[in-house]
């Protein structure tokens, strides 16, 4: 979110208080930093949710 808002912020013209930029300019300059972190949040998510649902298969097996 709030690389949403800077980007956003950048867009708007210099009178305003932004830097009157493109949307292209926003992302080379900007947005393009937030991609790595947030790429290595998903996969570490993706992981606690496979490894719950093997520890979770697992245990309702066991009991059956």
């Amino acid at each position: 979110m709030v690389a949403g808002y800077y980007g956003e912020a950048d867009l708007l013209p210099p009178y305003v208080g932004g830097k009157g930029m493109t949307p292209e300019q926003v992302h080379v300059t900007f947005l393009s930093h937030f991609v790595e972190p947030v790429g290595v949040l998903v996969i570490i998510a993706l992981l606690g949710v496979i490894v719950g649902l093997i520890s979770y298969f697992s245990l309702t097996s066991r009991r059956a």
